[in-house]
């Protein structure tokens, strides 16, 4: 399950809460009840948003920025770095390890000479 913020969770079990007691009684509930349902919801979407996020710092990056050399190539580095980090915000611990596993068996990844031995 995606690393998922509280006030996220609430905010989303709040609003399922607000349309099932817009059609039934809802007297015995509070937007607790719905927090399963909102965190599974939201676990679901996460990597959607997450790239839609790292997609539109790198969108930015592209179009603005520095017109000069070494300016310029900070600017793209740190909003790559940027891109990267929002693109893990939701993720666990496990998800980091099966992407980095996936980029070694693709090939996706620099190495130092010194330390692995190559």
């Amino acid at each position: 399950m995606p690393n998922l913020p509280d006030n996220a969770v609430q905010a989303a079990a709040e609003v399922l809460f607000r349309d099932y007691e817009s059609q039934y009684s809802a007297d015995h509930l509070t937007w607790r009840d719905f927090a399963g349902l909102a965190r599974e919801a939201l676990g679901a979407a996460a990597p959607a948003m997450a790239e839609h996020a790292a997609q539109a710092i790198l969108a930015h990056r592209d179009a603005h920025g520095p017109a000069d050399g070494a300016s310029r190539r900070r600017w793209r580095r740190y909003l790559g770095v940027a891109s990267q980090v929002v693109s893990f915000a939701f993720s666990t611990e496990e998800d980091k390890k099966r992407l980095a596993a996936q980029a070694i068996a693709d090939g996706n990844y620099v190495a130092c000479p010194e330390i692995t031995g190559g």
